[in-house]
């Protein structure tokens, strides 16, 4: 009689709601405006989970959340479209549907939930290697566990497990420091076997000596040093994982804008594909070596260099550059009177680059250009350490300075004095989460809308020491990146007063089609925005070994979200061989070689979709005729 009751239950509930479905439909057909009858909408969905439709329930909790968007139930509706994935046995859409429900709501009523369901899903989709990373110490259930095939593991066992995932964590931290076998254990395992972030987290500082382990140990975000990774920090000068445990309190809506090519002006042809490789150092020891690179890439098929043409305190100089006693450790490879000149190659390179008809641009930095004015303190960037509570000069000049923006400016001017096919801006144009808060900054910001930009009113510390965002933050992100832009612009100006034929191409970070409001939060950038301005190439910077090692996911996942990236891409920007992939040729932790054969494969796939590819950094060994003739193929 209970199992009659409860049926006859459910169906009246069915019919209520689709009653007052049916009534809001009727009052929006006779009146110009109707409350959304969202709760009905959500009510409905829920009946169809109790009937284990679960298909339906799917359906119906999509339809909500694209047809209320500013509902108040998007949250439980987002939630529960997560949690019946889950049910109806779908664990990889449900893992992306949790993954994204947290990015959303971080704090919500479901966060526990939905952290548990994402362990769940770790350890019913993949238990032996969430197991190989339990302690030597383990309770005799999981010597049970791990005796199971991956099919037997029961749900009901997993949820029996204390604090309800990744028990071993807790247990090792409730003893006393002197006897914690955890660590031990930890730190004895080789680097491939070295586990996820939330192990390597409670790892002391002592423990963790080597820079490699160090990095392998970090959550999902890349290690703030540009491009190229130096292998040889030391641990004490390594960025706090903390910085990249920021959850975004919500995720900017991402809806593709077309834009179509423009006009060509006198003179100048349409955008094209290239086919490029980007240079940090050739291979000769003389410039007729390097004229010898050059006319091996362009029988390759090699059409566009991009060359290195700025110099970093700590990088390497190019072989064929003697620095003398007086050659300055950082500054250009142009002439200029606005930094000191390391060596003039652009010169020789442009004639030998343009005998074979291979274009050039060049690679050039912008906010960590302060050679020869490090020195001045008030033209610094200056960052705010949220957990400390204080102040600190970071890397670079000061974006909201307009003496730093003219002193840019004077360099590209320079730059542009130089028969160049080309500019690509460097990854420094960003801004950091905490970076940017100068007097002038905060002044500026002021003025312009109002707003005090007090730190203690942008971030926020949870009770598990997560730092998350204030609305206000996300309103000063977003100015941010409009002051990006501004700068963009006023060095596009500059340099084609000079060279009106000159193409401009930005470095992008991946999370810009990954994850935009991480994009914003973390960097400033925001892809959408920047392609309003008509850039000629937008380089994405899809490196796929360090999106493997970010994301942890294994390359075949890696090349689907590379594609995946490159599409999203292609319907923002509107025209396929604006889109500029960057993959690179070399582990950035190590230095030692990818394979060829993956980057070529890899290469084809994104080639096949009509955009630009090119191969970060240059290596002499690298088979470029492949690369080159891979669209084709």
């Amino acid at each position: 009689m209970c199992s009659l009751a409860k049926r006859l239950f459910v169906v009246a509930m069915v019919v209520s709601s689709l009653a007052l479905s049916l009534q809001g439909r009727a009052t929006a057909s006779t009146t110009v405006y109707t409350v959304p009858n969202d709760k009905a909408q959500l009510r409905y969905a829920m009946v169809l989970r109790e009937l284990k439709d679960y298909q339906k329930a799917i359906k119906e909790l999509e339809r909500l959340i694209a047809s209320y968007p500013l509902s108040p139930l998007k949250m439980d509706a987002q939630f529960y479209l997560a949690d019946t994935l889950f049910l109806k046995g779908d664990y990889t859409e449900a893992a992306l549907q949790f993954a994204q429900f947290l990015e959303n709501w971080p704090a919500s009523k479901f966060q526990r939930l939905a952290e548990k369901r994402l362990q769940a899903i770790e350890l019913l989709t993949e238990p032996q290697r969430w197991l190989a990373h339990l302690p030597e110490k383990r309770p005799p259930y999981y010597d049970y566990l791990s005796s199971l095939p991956r099919k037997r593991v029961p749900s009901s066992y997993i949820y029996a497990l204390p604090e309800k995932r990744f028990p071993e964590l807790y247990w090792a931290m409730s003893l006393p420091p002197k006897r914690r076998p955890f660590y031990d254990y930890m730190a004895a395992l080789p680097k491939k076997r070295l586990p996820s972030y939330p192990y390597t987290a409670y790892l002391p500082e002592r423990r963790s000596p080597s820079v490699d382990y160090y990095m392998t140990g970090l959550p999902q975000r890349r290690h703030p040093s540009g491009e190229f990774y130096l292998a040889s920090l030391p641990s004490k000068r390594m960025p706090s994982t903390d910085v990249f445990e920021l959850p975004p309190r919500r995720s900017p809506s991402f809806k593709p804008s077309m834009f179509a090519e423009k006009e060509p002006r006198d003179g100048i042809t349409t955008t094209r594909p290239l086919k490029a490789v980007q240079v940090m150092l050739f291979s000769g020891r003389t410039l007729e070596d390097v004229e010898g690179e050059i006319k091996r890439l362009k029988t390759h098929g090699i059409d566009t260099i991009i060359l290195r043409v700025f110099h970093n305190r700590g990088d390497r100089f190019y072989p064929f550059v003697r620095p003398a006693r007086h050659t300055p450790r950082a500054g250009v490879y142009f002439r200029t009177s606005h930094a000191p000149v390391v060596a003039d190659i652009l010169t020789p390179i442009l004639e030998m680059a343009h005998r074979e008809g291979i274009r050039v641009f060049a690679w050039m930095t912008t906010r960590y250009a302060n050679y020869g004015i490090e020195h001045i303190g008030e033209l610094a960037c200056r960052g705010y350490d949220v957990r400390k509570e204080r102040y600190f000069r970071c890397r670079g000049l000061d974006l909201f300075n307009d003496t730093v923006v003219e002193h840019i400016k004077a360099l590209y001017r320079d730059l542009a004095k130089y028969p160049i096919d080309g500019i690509l801006f460097q990854d420094d144009l960003i801004l950091k989460y905490n970076e940017g808060l100068t007097p002038v900054a905060i002044r500026r910001f002021k003025e312009e809308t109002g707003l005090e930009l007090e730190p203690s009113r942008l971030y926020r510390i949870r009770e598990d020491s997560i730092i998350t965002y204030t609305p206000l933050f996300w309103q000063w992100a977003t100015w941010k990146n409009n002051r990006i832009i501004h700068i963009i612009d006023e060095l596009k100006r500059t340099v084609r007063e000079l060279n009106p034929d000159v193409k401009f191409a930005i470095n992008l970070m991946y999370e810009n089609l990954t994850s935009p409001s991480n994009a914003l939060a973390w960097f400033s950038q925001d892809i959408e925005k920047v392609a309003q301005k008509g850039f000629d190439y937008y380089a994405i910077m899809a490196y796929q070994k360090q999106i493997s090692d970010e994301l942890r996911k294994d390359m075949a996942e890696v090349e689907k979200l590379i594609l995946k990236m490159t599409d999203r891409a292609k319907r923002i920007v509107g025209v396929p061989d604006k889109i500029l992939i960057k993959l690179q040729t070399i582990d950035w932790k190590t230095g030692r070689p990818l394979a060829e054969r993956d980057i070529i494969k890899l290469a084809k796939k994104v080639k096949k979709m009509g955009v630009s590819v090119a191969v970060v950094p240059y290596r002499y060994d690298f088979p470029y005729a492949e690369l080159a003739g891979s669209h084709d193929n």
